[in-house]
């Protein structure tokens, strides 16, 4: 019951968004992807949702596959030594990973731009600009901060430790990159203690009455650490969201064709 609750929920929010969408004047690109066509605001016949909704959503969850298929292809690679971390030898399997990894990242930070322009007014009392700063600058600066740091090494820029064996820069990549993570994380702390404040979600005394007497108060208050825990560790909504954006690739199924009977007179002529 309550996961066909939560569908439903996510279906009137899906309906509203196409719906304010469809209102939307299409979002032009931007420097350097200005000359493709602007994506399309409203639904089509074809399109349940808008070509715009649906190449961000796209855009974005690509990058959760990707990821795991890097992460899944380091694994293999490592025990046979064919990865070599922070190694521009073209023959390993790092620069190619984070070739591909650095193009995801990319393409899912302006899938979320375009995405922030063509909802700039709506979005605008969540603060969204400083919570993407806040989220994505945590994920992907440090992945481009670990590039910048294996191409220092390999450069002589950033030079052996004595505590490291000579030779073992794959030891100095991760020791300088774990050295500066401890340092920023709790500068991003306080960065989120602010941004991500408590007070967006206290409800006034005023407005809760009202509510309580509508009989729609926030079902949010009545859940226990246990369901908010599980509800948090849940990763269906994840899967469904990479299956659905993930459909454009699929093969689809032919669409079925309908034979009508000839009509009467019709197989005499």
């Amino acid at each position: 019951v309550a996961s066909s609750a939560d569908d439903l929920g996510w279906e009137v929010i899906n309906e509203r968004l196409r719906m304010v969408l469809a209102r939307k004047r299409p979002v032009n690109h931007i420097t350097p992807l200005c000359w493709l066509r602007p994506w399309k605001m409203k639904s089509t016949a074809h399109h349940k949702h808008s070509e715009f909704y649906s190449n961000v959503k796209f855009g974005v969850t690509q990058y959760i596959v990707v990821k795991l298929a890097c992460a899944l292809t380091a694994f293999i690679l490592k025990p046979i030594e064919l990865w070599s971390e922070g190694s521009t030898d073209f023959s390993r399997g790092y620069v190619w990973a984070a070739a591909i990894t650095n193009f995801s990242q990319c393409w899912a930070l302006y899938c979320l731009v375009l995405f922030y322009f063509g909802l700039k007014k709506e979005l605008k009392p969540l603060n969204p600009v400083g919570k993407f700063l806040a989220v994505k600058a945590i994920v992907f600066f440090s992945f481009w901060q670990s590039i910048i740091i294996a191409i220092l090494v390999s450069m002589g820029v950033i030079a052996d430790a004595e505590i490291f064996p000579e030779g073992e820069n794959q030891n100095l990549i991760a020791a300088t990159q774990d050295f500066l993570i401890c340092i920023e994380m709790f500068l991003f702390a306080v960065y989120h203690h602010r941004v991500f404040s408590y007070k967006e979600f206290v409800i006034e005394e005023e407005e809760e009455e009202v509510m309580d007497a509508a009989g729609d108060a926030s079902q949010s208050r009545q859940h226990s650490f246990k369901q908010s825990l599980r509800a948090m560790m849940d990763f269906e909504e994840v899967w469904k969201d990479t299956r659905v954006s993930l459909q454009p690739m699929m093969p689809r199924k032919p669409y079925p064709i309908l034979k009508l009977p000839p009509a009467e007179g019709e197989g005499s002529v």
